[in-house]
C-alpha cells in the first residue's frame, strides 16, 4: 500500500482510493471479509481470536471482496470483480464486523 491510499468507512460502505483506482462497496454487497496474514513465503487468513496476536516477520491486512467465501493465498488470484485490501487496524476491523452485523440483522428480518 502506497502513502496515496485512502480508505474511506462510512454509513454506506467502504471505499478504497489509490492513485491507480478507486473501488466501493456496499455493506450489503460485502460477501466475504477478514484478516489475513502475509510475509515472504506465505499468505493465510487469520482466525479472529488471533487478530490483535503479534507476528513476527509478517503483516497483516484486512480485506474485502463481493466475493463468496473467498480465502485469500499466495498462489489463488485476486477476484476480478470489488477487491482490496488495507493494513490491519483494529478500529478499523470493529467497524466493518460492527456493521456486517447490523447487515446480517437486517437480512433476518
Amino acid at each position: 500500500m502506497g502513502l496515496s491510499t485512502t480508505i474511506i468507512i462510512s454509513d454506506e460502505g467502504i471505499k478504497y482510493e489509490s492513485v491507480f483506482k478507486e473501488v466501493s462497496i456496499e455493506w450489503d454487497q460485502i460477501k466475504s471479509y477478514g484478516v489475513f496474514v502475509d510475509n515472504r513465503y506465505n499468505r493465510y487468513q487469520l482466525k479472529k481470536e488471533k487478530y490483535d496476536k503479534f507476528l513476527i516477520a509478517a503483516e497483516k491486512f484486512i480485506f474485502i471482496t463481493d466475493v463468496e467465501n473467498y480465502k485469500p493465498s499466495k498462489f489463488k488470484s485476486r477476484p476480478k470483480s470489488k477487491y482490496f485490501y488495507f493494513q490491519y487496524r483494529k478500529e478499523a476491523m470493529e467497524l466493518i464486523e460492527d456493521n456486517m452485523c447490523k447487515i446480517s440483522l437486517i437480512k433476518k428480518k
